[in-house]
């Protein structure tokens, strides 16, 4: 009998007793090992029983637990990971997995490891804390944490091997750790200014015979200078780095003087000064910017609305020159970077003082946006099939049918043995004419579209004539120190005085009859749709304006009604039976019929619903993007409404049979239909959500301002000059 065997009958009857027991790697950022532990209930128990037998590994510990705190805080965002995704999006009816069954395992991973897992993390972090610290090119940022914490509370001499370390690893480490040290430890920032660290002096009488002595300054005023030369210079108490250049600190002498030192004992050198390496590390912030942000007198200044949460998005992105994400709000810290820049105009838009009334908010947001929307390439190109389908099957319609209409059955003079429901047989037919037959049809079809193109991006800088007139009646009686007519609303005077007219710089453009004054470059464009927003509620400034338009239109000269009808064009509403729908239905409608049209998606799910780095859908109005910006918001600030977009968008399947769009019972009435209400739910919440985001961003930058220091950059003064927030008087 083999040995093994004679193990396990006598005193081993646990045959986990007389094996090695294996340790696992922990998923972390990985969406394949997530993918692995989640894809059957089995392999979900034996995770779970592995953490709680203590059988893994502490790598990834740290970023583990961050993912199972945002799938616990954030719910089902575990359908942006891909992977995990997969388990139950893929396979068909013979997958067994459901949305439902991955959310339950992850609900008991959640409950039963990770409290295990932040309870070793702390134990970890706190065996770290009792020996003497240990940093080299294999710490990680986790190790890092663990043994700066309590740094203040840490004798002298173990203060001094850490941040003689830290001040000895290579570029690379240091620039991996600098935003972290930057970002969350003043108290070590202040101590480098009070601490001593040792460095040399050079003194001399003649500029011939330097002596250099060792002294010891703070971190803060001590310069290291670092020189190439063939000479060694380690007997003048150099020291050399990785790539062999020499170095050395210095403190209270002048540079010139330094300079003319190293030349005294090298031959030939190149040098150049930096700050010690370790104050770079914790930032380089002035002692003047120190006392600012030690104040503990600062305050909200009132209430944070709409408007300033607008504002402080504009704020944030001038005062760090690219938008870094500890500015964002809590719930949008983890949105990569495709994410954010996509995302970061919607919620501009959400947050515009266009409308406040909640009832019709996203009437009106979305009223606003499908003015500037226009069809993608993809969309024309399938719209125009649709047409020469329309005009193939039905020849007695006159008009352009005869230019669009294509004979789809070889040998036959019509089309006449061809069902109306037939089109998704002759797609790829028709589509093939569009490079052939059709060529000359579908590039004047995307000559115009590009021309509507490039108008729609020119309205949002552009005014009329009758906007033009008002604004030169009002400067004028500025400058000219005329009375102005007397406004309810005192935001209009102050917006005048912030327009110099002298300045703008308008182009006069003409467009199938109509001319428009577009403003190539500068900010007077929100200054002058925030004067006529003002104006709107202020019934002088609309009866002035209304008497302009007036005269505007009697001498034949562009209005506003005017600007707006150059962009309704590429209505293909008529190709659809929209009857059943009204309002904002119906333009949801026009939109969701469009996107099934596309290629080859299995739901309205696939095209707008995939929110992460998502992009234009193709074969649909770029309007989609704005719907995946808003699911997005969605997901982080109004859970239920988001979750109820995506189980209807899943219901909406494409169209076998287009001609079902054109029919007395057109597909989907209902779902779209409680999609919009959803939709108009939403907006309102992701809208409440943002303004909340921005004031608890903004408190916490008041109570921890050196996390949000950037050098020289001051964001609690830009903060206070823009009046989000304000000094307490005592």
């Amino acid at each position: 009998m083999h040995w093994m065997e004679i193990l396990k009958d006598t005193r081993y009857p646990d045959i986990r007793l007389i094996t090695k027991s294996e340790t696992i790697s922990l998923p972390a950022n990985d969406d394949e090992k997530w993918n692995k532990h989640l894809n059957i209930e089995s392999k979900t128990n034996e995770f779970i029983q592995s953490i709680k037998d203590g059988n893994y590994q502490n790598k990834g510990i740290s970023a583990t637990i961050s993912i199972l705190e945002k799938w616990r805080d954030e719910e089902d965002s575990f359908r942006f990971s891909p992977r995990v995704r997969d388990i139950y999006s893929l396979g068909g009816p013979s997958n067994p997995n459901t949305k439902e069954m991955v959310k339950s395992r992850i609900d008991r991973i959640i409950n039963e490891v990770l409290p295990i897992l932040k309870d070793k993390i702390k134990e970890i972090n706190q065996e770290r804390g009792k020996g003497k610290a240990t940093i080299s090119s294999k710490t990680t940022k986790e190790d890092l944490v663990g043994i700066l914490d309590g740094f203040d509370s840490k004798k002298e001499k173990e203060k001094e091997d850490i941040l003689f370390t830290l001040n000895s690893l290579s570029k690379n480490k240091r620039a991996e750790f600098t935003p972290l040290l930057t970002q969350n430890y003043p108290n070590i920032r202040v101590y480098l200014r009070e601490a001593n660290h040792p460095a040399f002096t050079v003194k001399t009488s003649d500029l011939v015979n330097f002596q250099d002595s060792k002294v010891e300054s703070t971190y803060d005023k001590i310069r290291r200078y670092y020189v190439t030369t063939e000479v060694d210079l380690s007997s003048h108490n150099f020291n050399r780095t990785e790539k062999g250049r020499w170095f050395k600190d210095f403190t209270d002498t002048k540079g010139e003087v330094i300079r003319e030192y190293i030349k005294s004992i090298s031959n030939k050198p190149k040098s150049e000064n930096k700050p010690l390496p370790i104050w770079e590390m914790f930032g380089e912030i002035s002692e003047e910017q120190e006392v600012t942000l030690t104040k503990e007198n600062w305050s909200i200044s009132g209430q944070i609305n709409n408007v300033k949460a607008r504002d402080y998005f504009s704020i944030v992105k001038d005062v760090t020159k690219k938008q870094h994400e500890i500015f964002r709000p809590k719930k949008m810290l983890n949105f990569n970077k495709r994410e954010w820049r996509n995302t970061r105009p919607i919620m501009v838009e959400l947050l515009s003082p266009d409308f406040n009334i909640e009832e019709t908010m996203a009437e009106n947001f979305i009223e606003g946006m499908k003015s500037r929307s226009t069809f993608s390439r993809n969309a024309l190109r399938n719209f125009i099939a649709l047409q020469i389908w329309e005009a193939s099957i039905n020849p007695e319609a006159g008009g352009r049918n005869k230019e669009l209409s294509l004979q789809l059955v070889p040998g036959q003079h019509s089309n006449a043995s061809v069902s109306p429901n037939q089109y998704s047989k002759y797609k790829d037919k028709i589509l093939s004419s569009l490079n052939g037959k059709k060529r000359e049809v579908y590039n004047n079809a995307l000559r115009e579209h590009q021309e509507i193109s490039d108008v729609n991006a020119e309205m949002s800088r552009s005014i009329s004539a009758s906007k033009l007139e008002m604004i030169k009646e009002l400067s004028a009686a500025k400058v000219k120190d005329e009375v102005l007519p007397v406004f309810d609303n005192p935001a209009i005077e102050g917006l005048l005085d912030n327009l110099n007219f002298k300045s703008l710089n308008f182009k006069e453009v003409s467009k199938d009859g109509v001319t428009y004054f577009h403003i190539p470059k500068g900010n007077p464009v929100k200054i002058i749709n925030d004067l006529f927003r003002e104006g709107a509620n202020d019934d002088n400034f609309k009866g002035l304006y209304d008497k302009i338009s007036q005269r505007a239109k009697q001498d034949k000269k562009s209005t506003d009604i005017d600007l707006s009808g150059l962009s309704e064009k590429y209505d293909f509403s008529s190709m659809m039976n929209l009857e059943k729908f009204s309002g904002l239905e119906k333009y949801i409608a026009e939109i969701i019929y469009t996107s099934l049209l596309s290629n080859n998606p299995k739901s309205l799910h696939d095209i707008v619903m995939q929110t992460t780095n998502y992009k234009p859908a193709e074969g649909s109005l770029d309007f989609l993007e704005v719907m995946a910006g808003i699911k997005l918001l969605g997901n982080r600030y109004s859970h239920t409404k988001a979750n109820q977009m995506d189980t209807l968008s899943e219901q909406i399947k494409p169209l076998d049979d287009v001609s079902e769009i054109k029919s007395e019972t057109p597909p989907y009435v209902e779902e779209i239909k409680k999609f919009t209400e959803t939709l108009k739910g939403i907006i309102p919440e992701i809208r409440s959500g943002l303004i909340l985001g921005v004031q608890e961003r903004i408190e916490d930058i008041i109570e921890h301002p050196h996390k949000y220091q950037k050098k020289k950059e001051d964001i609690l003064s830009t903060l206070e000059k823009r009046g989000l927030i304000q000094v307490v008087k005592e």
